[in-house]
């Protein structure tokens, strides 16, 4: 196509090419704001999954402090009992319990005071007997007591302990013989205990984790404990000021360290304690900036090579050599960029469709040859199967600047980041940034697992077992599964192992069940713990007389298998109720109800047995 020389005009080139910039300028301020949006709802998204996981996680330590209270305030309980009644042996069986789990870990010292606050029996001391002489009259945990006005278990203030020398969490009950103020029984649980769960979920330096009482006395705190323990009037620094006792999530800044964090609170109403827990959201904020920030890198270099490609673009109408002259030097700008740029690069152009560019950092992270040039079909042969339909994708126009994760067969998880590297009327090439995330993928996997999953017997909980039971009954009221059935069972006289040999040796009886139906289930069928002794299984494409076979087995293997426990092998029974899942109804509560009828009714019917439901039941 020949243009008449007016087209070469000096007037009219300038014009042209400012036309053209001023394009290109608006397609790249329209793609900026675009991009910035987008940054923003990535950080909004991340502080609202960490918020509902810093609240999962305050609501699992708080079950975890009610947990072990209970166990003390059931134990010092029978203390008391058989003090009051002058009992040797059942006192001493008392003590001897909290020498073995799950207390063992949890208390630093068990001792007992007289009438007068002096101190006569300490478990730290050797046969139980303190060498000097130490009194605790001056105590919060005792004078309450001394005048009557805790009647039950009393949770003191932090002490730093005359015996134990450690700050540590007074739990103290009354001893009272006759009718009259014979003394106290003081549990010694150490303040680092009661927040060294935390660690295991968020180990990043200002994560905090805190156990107050509800006048706003600080039990326990996981960071900087010595500025909180022990002292009067210090502000609540763990939640928001003024916080209402209750569930809660807020972002605020604690006036003890200047830390911004995302903070979620629970309550333990029974025993009037609060629990917090914290992260730093800068830490929590620092990958997904990290990432923003070579997100804008990168961005920018795409936006400054689309600039300078519609320049030479624009300019090679008037002068073509020097064009091809700037041409080949931004190719070698690029070249060197991409060779020392510390992440791993693949760069696509269309002028060598059947050649790409990748740097050392992506040889070495895939153990590719270290060279700069390689053929496509190369490429795709030494590099892992899942990575090549993401990396080198057969549409030239596709990208992905938001980031797509790709798993490994190897346990890798790498994240792949592209843009189109275009003009307002070509393509000019692909840049794929890869890096290594795996760290953030198990750490993000680990919190998840923490959240579903219940700590005693490694069965999904009540949550997680819920969601299953949703998913299965969706299914099947859309017709897209086929029959299944849902077992619930509970052990018979559970209560009664509890009391006659404490709460650590139920435990051990339910761990004890949880291992016997995994071994006794398909790996499809989906267990859980939904209550104290209470289970539910979910049986996917199960017919309602294999799920009452399958009932019936577990039955006779919980016969055959008496739990082995730390108070010898204990037989125990359960009962069984069947319910099972149809496309009449397909509400997971009601199936969950209806199975517990048929639970109920085979509790009626005499335990240890199995009970289908039928529309004759009634709720209990």
């Amino acid at each position: 196509m020949h243009l008449p020389p007016a087209f070469y005009s000096p007037r009219i080139l300038p014009k042209m090419s400012l036309l053209g910039l001023a394009t290109v300028l608006l397609l790249t301020f329209s793609y900026w704001v675009g991009l910035l949006n987008s940054h923003q709802q990535q950080r909004q998204d991340l502080q609202k999954q960490t918020q509902l996981r810093v609240a999962q996680v305050a609501h699992v330590l708080a079950n975890q402090v009610a947990m072990l209270f209970s166990s003390i305030d059931y134990a010092t309980a029978n203390f008391a009992y058989a003090y009051a009644t002058a009992e040797p042996a059942a006192r001493r069986r008392v003590l001897a319990s909290f020498a073995r789990p799950p207390f063992d870990r949890a208390i630093a010292q068990v001792a007992i005071a007289d009438a007068q606050g002096a101190v006569i029996y300490s478990s730290l001391a050797p046969h139980g007997v303190p060498q000097a002489t130490v009194s605790i009259a001056d105590r919060e945990h005792f004078l309450v007591h001394a005048q009557g006005k805790a009647p039950g278990l009393y949770i003191g203030r932090p002490v730093l302990g005359r015996v134990s020398q450690q700050w540590t969490v007074q739990l103290s009950r009354a001893l009272i013989r006759d009718g009259r103020f014979a003394g106290v029984l003081v549990i010694s649980i150490p303040c680092d205990y009661l927040t060294s769960a935390f660690h295991d979920v968020f180990s990043q330096p200002n994560d905090v984790v805190a156990l107050r009482r509800m006048d706003g006395q600080f039990l326990a705190r996981s960071l900087h404990p010595e500025q909180v323990l022990g002292a009067v009037n210090i502000p609540e620094v763990a939640t928001v000021a003024n916080a209402q006792p209750g569930d809660g999530n807020a972002v605020a800044v604690s006036p003890v360290d200047g830390v911004l964090r995302l903070y979620a609170w629970n309550t333990v109403p029974q025993f009037g304690l609060h629990v917090t827990a914290g992260v730093d959201q800068q830490a929590v904020l620092a990958p997904l900036e990290n990432s923003i920030h070579k997100n804008i890198v990168f961005s920018t270099i795409g936006t400054l090579l689309a600039i300078l490609g519609t320049a030479l673009l624009t300019y090679f109408s008037v002068q073509r050599q020097r064009m091809i002259a700037r041409l080949h030097l931004a190719r070698e700008q690029l070249s060197a960029l991409v060779k020392r740029f510390p992440g791993g690069v693949v760069l696509e152009s269309p002028l060598e469709p059947e050649k790409v560019t990748i740097n050392p950092p992506l040889a070495q992270l895939l153990d590719l040859p270290l060279e700069q040039k390689i053929t496509r079909s190369t490429l795709l042969a030494q590099i892992p199967e899942e990575l090549q339909a993401v990396l080198l994708p057969a549409q030239p126009e596709v990208e992905a600047p938001q980031g797509e994760e790709v798993a490994l067969s190897d346990g890798r998880v790498l994240e792949v980041v592209q843009f189109l590297l275009q003009t307002d009327q070509q393509v000019l090439g692909r840049l794929s940034l890869v890096e290594d995330v795996t760290a953030r993928h198990q750490h993000q996997t680990a919190l998840e697992q923490f959240a579903f999953t219940d700590a005693l017997t490694g069965l999904p909980n009540r949550r997680a077992f819920m969601q299953a039971l949703e998913r299965e009954c969706a299914s099947i009221r859309t017709q897209e599964a086929p029959e299944a059935a849902l077992i619930f069972l509970d052990i018979d006289h559970f209560k009664r192992i509890n009391d006659t040999y404490g709460h650590s040796v139920g435990d051990e009886v339910l761990n004890h069940l949880g291992q016997l139906l995994r071994q006794g289930l398909r790996t499809s069928d989906v267990p859980g713990r939904v209550g104290g002794e209470e289970f539910a299984i979910l049986l996917p494409h199960t017919s309602l007389a294999q799920a009452q076979a399958l009932a019936e087995r577990l039955r006779q293997s919980l016969e055959q298998h008496p739990a082995p426990t730390s108070a010898g092998a204990l037989e125990f029974r359960a009962s069984f109720g069947i319910c099972p899942l149809t496309s009449e109804e397909t509400e997971a509560a009601m199936c969950l109800q209806r199975a517990d009828m048929a639970l109920y009714n085979a509790k009626n019917s005499g335990r240890n047995r199995v009970c289908t439901w039928h529309p004759n039941l009634q709720p209990r």
